[in-house]
């Protein structure tokens, strides 16, 4: 029994975000007296992150990534390869996904300062994932839930990726003596990663609304006949959404007000994500505002800083740790932040100069 309630704490403080999630649309709910309200868009929201989180499972079943890696980690120039790929990839398959590819890649790597590439590669994983809707998951949310058209979108949040990687391109340039890797990756193409290829741009054809909504449905018969495995997705992200969802439609009928600036907007869900991540921080704030380009700058500025900022933040340094051992955490902790906030910085003195 006792083991039982171990285990039990154990995994309610690994899935922290689900846990307070799931409490707080719990309390409110008993709070206001009732069960909380979801909608169609709720519904749809959900079903997109669901297939793309099962076409990247795919693709990294069929070692697509590990096979990109592997030409990537060939020649000179590495350390500016790895930043500068790992921040267009995560335009494409999540910030999430690009810091599981790019961090043991970097761990492998015949170069000096590969602390310094890791926090980097967290760093670029953010910035290039803040380009598109489908980039990461608070922009996916707020792409749907304000019904945005994609030129709009680009338009928005164009100068603060762009920004970014120029400054991260600098870095890359200044700080690393490009040497061969010794020990390259050779990993052969799996011929399933053209089928998972093609469904994965017809479903972003779906996301840009370019094609009916309906085909998401065909997408998942299709990766179901791929590959049943890969519909074994990270199932608590959905739930933390679908919880964060029910404790936004509580606090509507609690707080009743709405945010009037969008300098608000903008400095709120930065803030907020520096202590809950930017993903709830884009679930929390939707409801309470309808700047959304200020909420967009927000939680993609609000990515950088702190190590709980964004998932990937903390998926980069449990990964340096468990690759690097005998490594100082402390050394890794305080070198992440000095650069992290840096970075916001440059986010926030953008937002004043183009929104």
């Amino acid at each position: 029994m006792a083991n039982f309630i171990k285990k039990g704490y154990q995994a309610l403080v690994k899935e922290w975000l689900l846990t307070g999630a799931f409490a707080g649309c719990f309390l409110t709910s008993l709070l206001v007296k009732r069960l909380p309200r979801y909608t169609r868009q709720d519904a749809e929201i959900l079903f997109i992150l669901w297939v793309y989180l099962a076409l990247i499972k795919g693709l990294e079943k069929g070692e697509f990534f590990k096979a990109l890696a592997s030409r990537l980690s060939a020649g000179r120039m590495i350390g500016l390869k790895l930043v500068l790929g790992i921040f267009g990839l995560a335009m494409f398959i999540t910030n999430d996904a690009a810091v599981l590819i790019g961090v043991p890649l970097a761990m492998k790597l015949n170069i000096s300062r590969k602390r310094l590439l890791v926090i980097m590669v967290a760093l670029a994983a953010n910035a290039g994932s803040s380009l598109t809707p489908f980039g990461n998951p608070q922009n996916l949310f707020i792409y749907w839930f304000y019904q945005l058209q994609f030129l709009d979108f680009l338009k928005a949040i164009f100068s603060l990726s762009l920004a970014t990687g120029f400054f991260l391109f600098l870095m890359a340039v200044l700080l690393w003596k490009y040497v061969p890797v010794t020990d390259s990756l050779t990993v052969s193409f799996n011929r399933s990663n053209f089928y998972f290829l093609f469904a994965f741009l017809l479903f972003i054809l779906v996301t840009l609304k370019i094609l009916p909504f309906w085909v998401g449905l065909f997408i998942l018969f299709i990766i179901s006949i791929l590959d049943f495995e890969s519909l074994k997705v990270d199932y608590t992200l959905l739930l933390t959404f679908f919880f964060f969802f029910g404790f936004t439609d509580n606090l509507k009928d609690i707080l009743h007000f709405h945010f009037k600036d969008p300098f608000h907007v903008f400095l709120g869900s930065l803030l907020a994500s520096q202590f809950i991540s930017n993903v709830p921080a884009a679930l929390l704030f939707c409801d309470f505002t309808h700047y959304w380009k200020a909420l967009l700058w927000g939680v993609n500025v609000g990515g950088f800083g702190s190590l709980f900022a964004s998932l990937a933040n903390l998926i980069a340094y449990r990964l340096y740790i468990r690759y690097a051992p005998n490594e100082s955490e402390l050394s890794f902790f305080i070198l992440f932040h000095i650069l992290s906030y840096l970075f916001l910085l440059l986010g926030i003195l953008l937002y004043f100069l183009v929104c």
